[in-house]
């Protein structure tokens, strides 16, 4: 029994400390461009994306481990259960797949942190396509700020950069209209 919850242990320690080390630190923006640096946004959004998507990979496989741990600890629970006939065995089933039921909580866990990573690594190649360097680092920038103030919710990164592709597209609109000498009022809406 030792030697279970120590490998158990061990497993736990290693499925929630790998690939988390390689997440960089978001730098600031440089002031002035240099000639050894000329494209520090896109440099950013690329030391972004191969870091989340190798953590996303650890914590799918995490997920698996800990599923797979999961499924053997309620079935073997279930087992001690029917063929024992001594209630201190059947408390040690009943404790097995409860102990199961937690493993899956973790395995859930690592699933959905695997989403938040593989979306984050997602948004930075998505910075990696904008024209404008300065542009390609906010994004990065904001995905992983998102990423890592909202955990628990994977699909801020898709939400934010709705809001503000909205955004955008609402002030070329206004820019155009102005361009073309039939500016809106204020508070009016802008006709396509």
């Amino acid at each position: 029994m030792r030697y279970l919850l120590g490998t158990l242990a061990t497993l736990a320690l290693a499925a929630f400390s790998t690939g988390c080390a390689g997440i960089p630190n978001t730098p600031q923006y440089p002031a002035h461009i240099t000639g050894e640096h000329p494209h520090p946004g896109a440099d950013f959004c690329q030391s972004l994306e191969e870091p989340a998507r190798s953590l996303q990979n650890s914590q799918v496989v995490g997920g698996w481990v800990f599923s797979g741990l999961a499924v053997g600890t309620i079935g073997g629970g279930a087992i001690v259960d029917l063929v024992n006939t001594l209630e201190s065995r059947r408390i040690t089933g009943t404790a097995l797949m409860l102990g199961g039921v937690g493993l899956a909580g973790v395995a859930y866990h690592l699933f959905a942190r695997a989403d938040a990573s593989g979306r984050l690594a997602e948004a930075a190649n998505f910075g990696l396509t904008e024209r404008d360097d300065r542009r390609a680092f906010e994004h990065c920038a904001m995905a992983k700020a998102t990423w890592v103030a909202n955990k628990s919710d994977a699909a801020a990164i898709a939400k934010e950069f709705v809001r503000r592709q909205e955004e955008e597209r609402s002030h070329l609109e206004a820019e155009i209209e102005k361009l073309k000498g039939g500016a809106p009022a204020k508070g009016e809406p802008i006709k396509p």
